[in-house]
């Protein structure tokens, strides 16, 4: 085998790579009022949940929404209705595992690890509080060059 002059020599190699990630649970806290004074929650549940994340820095923000449902009851647990409220947060994920600067164009691709459940639910007074939990991974991909080592290739 005859060696080459490139044999064992650095080059740049451009990939679409993984270069920025983070995760982060987020927990909203409600707090509604009836329209009449609650005597017992009977359930409470979140869905239609909404969202999308932007970039700034080394952050990802997200804006989000979800419908929030709470079945509760009146007038001495005579009388039920369910209040439906949507509600608005937002969420920043702190971004680990930078790889540098990137060549072009950063793309978000960001996952909803775990739907929003509503973690506890309690009455206080004439309030309904309680949190939804909710978990994120965010994953920035982008052009990045890498370094290999160049090597000729055997002949048959």
């Amino acid at each position: 085998m005859e060696c080459s002059r490139w044999e064992g020599q650095l080059r740049e190699v451009m990939v679409q790579a993984v270069c920025a990630r983070g995760e982060k649970n987020h927990i909203l806290e409600f707090q509604l009022k009836p329209l009449h004074p609650a005597s017992k929650v009977l359930g409470c549940w979140a869905a239609d949940h909404n969202f999308s994340g932007s970039i700034i820095g080394d952050t990802v923000i997200i804006n989000g929404d979800l419908e929030l449902t709470v079945w509760y009851a009146y007038e001495q647990n005579q009388k039920t209705e369910l209040l439906r409220e949507r509600l608005n947060y937002l969420c920043e994920i702190e971004l680990e595992n930078l790889t540098g600067r990137l060549e072009q164009g950063e793309e978000l691709h960001l996952t909803e690890e775990k739907e929003p459940q509503v973690s506890s639910y309690y009455l206080e007074g004439e309030e309904i509080k309680g949190a939804v939990e909710i978990g994120f991974t965010a994953e920035i991909m982008g052009l990045t060059k890498l370094r290999v080592l160049a090597y000729p290739a055997e002949e048959d």
